[in-house]
């Protein structure tokens, strides 16, 4: 594959719409393993140690290593990371650091999950981004910043999902502007 070597050993399990599979694949110098069982509900396992994304996509370049575990439904996954990049490019996307560490489940108020990222270019050049989520997806707590040359900003908020409306709150906002 585009002059990869490419090692792949895959069980897969179709019942319905319920599926089920242990992967492994090889790809270049990537390593990649997930398992699990997806349709109605969701209980997958997945590994990169690590994964270049020059393996994956031309042009790209980086690598991602860590776990991640999707459990629930489909539409209400509960999520746990802990996975780390560096070098990270695709198209004019970058950060030179990143990391999603925690557990947050869709519902409950036992969850914690962090976003750190360095050098990041999405539209907009971060330095620093920070972002720390509690509590759960359905009443999620968030606390965020942002460092660049032109200054810093830093949010407080929550979201809370009510049946089928969703409400939102920014508790505390700052904005630290280099100039002015």
């Amino acid at each position: 594959l585009r002059g990869r070597s490419v090692d792949a050993r895959a069980k897969l399990a179709v019942h319905g719409t319920q599926g089920e599979g242990d992967v492994r694949l090889q790809l270049g110098k990537s390593r990649i393993e997930a398992k699990g069982k997806v349709g109605d509900r969701l209980d997958v396992d997945a590994t990169l140690q690590p994964l270049h994304l020059s393996d994956l996509l031309p042009g790209a370049s980086g690598s991602l290593a860590g776990t991640l575990q999707l459990r629930g439904t489909p539409t209400q996954p509960d999520i746990s990371a802990n996975l780390h990049g560096d070098g990270l490019q695709w198209d004019d996307w970058k950060a030179a650091s990143v990391s999603l560490d925690g557990h947050l489940p869709w519902r409950g108020d036992n969850g914690a999950l962090q976003l750190r990222a360095s050098a990041v270019q999405a539209g907009l050049l971060l330095d620093q981004l920070h972002i720390d989520a509690r509590g759960s997806v359905q009443d999620l707590h968030l606390d965020a910043d942002a460092h660049n040359p032109l200054g810093a900003l830093a949010l407080a908020g929550s979201v809370r999902q009510t049946g089928a409306a969703w409400r939102g709150e920014l508790a505390a906002l700052r904005v630290a502007p280099a100039k002015g």
